[in-house]
């Protein structure tokens, strides 16, 4: 189910990406005419598409994490994993950022739209293959439902209110779940603002305002290193 939902959000991640060109080719040649209303409205039901692919991918993830561990060793994993998560986000930054390098502000669409679709092409690949490599035969030889069955198949043990209460019952995990939430929060209201901003104030190229991101990443990995000790 996760290797399926990663499959479903690559694809269209891509497809967006090519929306996106239409758009811009139709309001630049015809206004807000009723085709470019089409495209935007094509492009809006992609990204609820990309939401439930997400989800169809990182859901089951989560509850592998949930089913190959114990409660005392869930937090250290969780940690590992969101650490692993922002690592990938420098990582993917500093990709992004050398196979763009040779765009300026002033590049033509045309080689704008080469340069951005062979990194979608590589990036998503990646991401595809690690999502693969990282949870192949992990359920095979790893689970541990057998042993928990007798209360995994209760339903008052998957009820959303009997998840809140465990939620609220302890005070470090409500609090990373807040930690959480603000993140993902800010990450997305952030960056489409923080790259434009770049390139319009500071003329900062394209290549150049891919790398903010990994600055981010690289003071978020800092201060939970820091955090640690």
């Amino acid at each position: 189910m996760s290797g399926g939902g990663a499959l479903a959000f690559t694809l269209v991640t891509y497809a967006i990406v090519q929306v996106i060109w239409q758009v811009g080719q139709s309001l630049d040649q015809a206004g807000w005419s009723l085709a470019t209303q089409g495209w935007i409205g094509l492009l809006g039901l992609l990204f609820a598409a990309y939401g439930i692919c997400v989800s169809s991918s990182s859901t089951p993830f989560a509850a592998l994490l949930v089913d190959v561990s114990e409660e005392e060793d869930r937090g250290k994993l969780v940690g590992i994993v969101w650490s692993m998560l922002t690592v990938g986000i420098v990582v993917g930054a500093i990709l992004s950022s050398v196979l763009l390098r040779q765009l300026e502000l002033d590049t033509p669409v045309e080689l704008l739209q080469q340069s951005v679709n062979r990194l979608f092409l590589v990036v998503l690949t990646v991401v595809f293959a690690l999502a693969i490599a990282s949870t192949w035969g992990v359920e095979a030889k790893y689970s541990r439902y057998h042993v928990r069955s007798c209360t995994c198949n209760n339903p008052e043990n998957i009820t959303l209110g009997r998840a809140l209460k465990i939620l609220t019952a302890n005070s470090q995990t409500w609090r990373f779940f807040l930690f959480l939430v603000l993140m993902t929060l800010s990450l997305f209201i952030q960056e489409p603002i923080l790259e434009p901003f770049g390139g319009e104030v500071f003329g900062m190229t394209i290549a150049e305002t891919t790398r903010l991101n990994a600055y981010w990443g690289m003071g978020t990995l800092v201060v939970s290193v820091s955090q640690d000790f």
